[in-house]
């Protein structure tokens, strides 16, 4: 089965860098955060707009990236893709 997310190499990053203890709180904010990047993204599909679109997907795959969500954070890179092509 795969993780959705690598909170090991999440974790492991945030060592790195002297700031482990934020782990837990960098994820909630996150998953906290998710209904509205969805809901931005869902909006700019359903009025067909490429940059909003891009916009949306930029910004929600940055931060999937950054706490390692690799699965979401490479969709959204797939949407970006497309929308450049």
């Amino acid at each position: 089965m795969h993780s959705h997310v690598d909170v090991d190499r999440f974790r492991g990053d945030l060592r790195a860098a002297g700031v482990e203890e934020m782990c837990g709180t960098l994820l909630k904010t996150f998953m906290e955060d998710c209904q509205g990047r969805f809901a931005a993204l869902e909006q700019a599909v359903q009025q067909g707009n490429a940059k909003t679109i891009e916009s949306a997907a930029h910004a929600f795959k940055s931060g999937a990236g950054t706490i390692r969500a690799t699965l979401l954070a490479d969709a959204l890179a797939a949407l970006e893709l497309e929308l450049l092509l």
